[in-house]
């Protein structure tokens, strides 16, 4: 008899699946994939057709789908599966042959559909894929009856996630319907490089780092650790115009990116629908190296040039960090991402992690952010345990702080300049001889230099001869960290 540990181990290389660890992502193991990689590995044709008709049965019912197996009423041909859920009704064909399906399983589909009803959608899952030919016949009928496919791609999907399966069918009937596309996965697992909006350009910030003499840089540099931490001069409350009980939202959305270009198509259809400001905040971050910035322009110009970052990092120079800072009215969003440092600029992961005063009764702005991304996403609103930003001060102490840089802002008269904010040596570096205050925010403690906001503006080019530190705000986005730190003259 196993032991206990065994029976939550999924297979290995040599239990009968070949090389399934190095085939699946890291994530939870999924009972369906493993089922479906072992069909997958039967040689006989015929028995793979067979087993895969009750896979698709639980896939379905793992799904919340109502499943009917080769239900009556559907004429004289067979039909595999009548599934539905409250919205839509489908009628399911499975295929698994050595060809992709083409135009005559198309037009087969949708007589079936004239049997059983005009408003059931047509699903073939084809695990060889389609064809252009089914693409083409699918959209040129689609006023006679929808017909989508799942192809291999699009399976996996869904027997690692049972419950995207609904939103994913959703997703590719309003493809189909409305825009006229036949959305295949396979296409989003080798896809092309996405075309990137009308607009070429990111927005220029209002603000600007600049030297004390006013002249602008792109970005600072100095030491510091890898953590998801940015500096804002700005940082929407989102509890402050609610006196009631309670806490605000929170909404993640994994951008599929893929590489270092096409992150930055995503920044740019973010731009496209209005999602990025001209007030942004961003890091990048290796071993021992940290770079700051503002404005979305600015960071596209930082990212591209990661060759010039290559001398930072010693052995884990393979990796560099990003963490991005915007907000929008009502709320504030992060953006963290991991790429590596080379020809390919492949991105580990990427995500997009969203705090709102509540739930939205009008979601249609957010819907419309999820599709951007060529995917269909399972998206929650999560309610915050507590309150946004944790908030501290040191007042009377007034800690002096070494000022290397500004913040700058054009006034309201062209041409004039006013400081918004200062870039300072942090006061509490380790091994030193002053240590933070109370409820001091979480930053690396190595991080050399600190962006801070000014509580009173002056004039650019009048720079103080004392500033002090002030408080400090704080709020965490589900992968990192956004700090407020203000001083004052």
């Amino acid at each position: 008899m196993p032991d206990a540990a065994d029976l939550d181990t999924p297979p290995r290389e040599g239990d009968g699946i070949a090389g399934l660890e190095a085939a699946l992502p890291p994530g939870a193991w999924s009972d369906l994939e493993e089922e479906f990689r072992q069909v997958e590995a039967d040689a006989d044709a015929q028995r793979r057709g067979k087993k895969l008709e009750p896979l698709l049965e639980r896939l379905f019912q793992r799904a919340h789908f109502r499943v009917e197996l080769d239900p009556p009423g559907t004429g004289p041909r067979q039909t595999d599966l009548i599934v539905s859920t409250r919205d839509a009704t489908y009628l399911v064909e499975a295929k698994w042959t050595g060809d992709r399906s083409g135009s005559p399983v198309a037009d087969e589909i949708r007589l079936r559909l004239e049997e059983v009803g005009q408003r059931v959608i047509g699903v073939l899952v084809s695990v060889s894929g389609i064809n252009q030919e089914f693409a083409d016949r699918a959209v040129a009928k689609r006023e006679k009856g929808l017909v989508v496919a799942l192809d291999r791609q699009d399976l996996l999907l869904a027997l690692r996630d049972p419950l995207e399966l609904d939103r994913l069918l959703a997703f590719k009937v309003r493809e189909l319907e409305v825009f006229g596309r036949v959305h295949r996965g396979e296409d989003q697992q080798n896809r092309p490089a996405t075309k990137r909006p009308a607009s070429p350009v990111l927005p220029d910030s209002t603000r600007a780092l600049a030297r004390l003499d006013g002249t602008s840089v792109g970005a600072v540099s100095s030491k510091g650790l890898i953590s998801p931490v940015v500096f804002a001069v700005e940082l929407p409350d989102i509890d402050w115009a609610y006196t009631a009980s309670g806490a605000g939202v929170s909404l993640d959305v994994p951008l599929a990116s893929r590489s270092g270009d096409e992150l930055l198509d995503a920044l740019h259809r973010l731009n496209a629908t209005g999602w990025i400001s001209r007030c942004s905040h961003w890091t990048i971050q290796k071993m021992g190296r940290v770079w700051h910035g503002i404005g979305a322009s600015s960071f596209a110009e930082t990212l591209t040039g990661w060759q010039n970052r290559l001398q930072y990092g010693g052995e884990d120079s393979g990796t560099e960090s990003i963490t991005i800072f915007d907000a929008f009215e009502g709320g504030w969003y992060t953006i963290t991402a991991d790429l590596g440092c080379d020809e390919y600029r492949r991105t580990l992961r990427a995500n997009l992690s969203m705090q709102l005063p509540g739930v939205p009764l009008d979601t249609g702005p957010l819907h419309q952010l999820f599709q951007q991304f060529g995917t269909p996403l399972r998206g929650f609103f999560r309610p915050l345990a507590e309150r946004s930003i944790r908030r501290g001060h040191d007042r009377p102490t007034k800690w002096p702080l070494e000022v290397v840089g500004l913040v700058t802002e054009q006034g309201r008269v062209p041409g004039d300049l006013w400081a918004v904010g200062v870039v300072v040596r942090n006061p509490f570096l380790p091994f030193g001889s002053v240590q933070p205050p109370a409820k001091w925010p979480t930053i690396p403690e190595d991080s050399e230099l600190l962006v801070c906001a000014l509580r009173n503006h002056h004039p650019a080019n009048q720079v103080r001869d004392f500033y002090f530190l002030w408080g400090w705000e704080s709020a965490e986005s589900s992968d990192a960290t956004v700090v407020r730190i203000v001083a004052d003259w």
